[in-house]
């Protein structure tokens, strides 16, 4: 009888995985790195940005396996008009720093997770780097992550773009602003103070994030 209990708790502990993995939040993404699900926006995102709102728009600078982008598409893209714009040359820019851990494994992920999301259709994927993006770029936005190339010169550009790309009231999301053991703090610190106009800091840790006041 035991023996029964334990073949019949085996059978259904798998199967519930199983289910949990395929159709139930992150359990139904492929992805080699977790990094996202261990972050400060990923804990925090539904405070700061509250109840998605009609016409919501959203900008990733760098999203490796989907994971964050995602993440803000079920989350923030259920109302009419809202979409996330995805920013990543992958492996076509020679110079990614993240490109010893990028290969067409990561990519194939991106572009599966994509489609496994509860809006696919609206993302919009641009295989550019930030620079050209925000070269042809007309559109401001709600919310803004970055997570792009960790570089003294990359920081300060992606964050002064991404401010002139803003709305009042919105919100730009920075990763690894204690990366490498804090020796890109200062480079943070300085593009932040360099902004033209009010903004407020609203989250420091590990990632830091700035509000643009009007």
């Amino acid at each position: 009888m035991l023996s029964l209990l334990k073949r019949y708790f085996y059978f259904f502990s798998k199967k519930s995985r199983f289910l949990l993995r395929n159709y139930f939040g992150k359990y139904k993404y492929t992805f080699d790195r977790d990094w996202f699900y261990k972050s400060e926006i990923y804990q925090n995102a539904k405070f700061f940005l509250g109840k998605n709102t009609n016409n919501f728009k959203m900008l990733e600078i760098g999203c490796f396996e989907g994971l964050s982008t995602t993440f803000f598409v079920d989350q923030f893209l259920s109302k009419p008009d809202s979409t996330l714009t995805a920013v990543d040359p992958f492996i076509l820019y020679s110079k990614n720093d993240h490109i010893s851990l990028l290969n067409h494994l990561q990519i194939k992920n991106f572009f599966y997770n994509i489609s496994q999301s509860k809006y696919p259709e609206k993302v919009q994927y641009m295989g550019l780097t930030s620079d050209h993006f925000f070269e042809v770029n007309k559109t401001k936005y709600n919310f803004i992550y970055i997570d792009g190339m960790h570089t003294k010169e990359q920081i300060p550009k992606d964050i002064i773009n991404s401010w002139d790309s803003l709305l009042t009231d919105g919100i730009i999301w920075m990763d690894d602003y204690l990366g490498d053991n804090c020796k890109l703090k200062k480079t943070f610190d300085e593009a932040i103070a360099s902004l033209k106009g009010k903004h407020e800091v609203i989250h420091r840790g590990y990632q830091i994030a700035i509000k643009k006041l009007g």
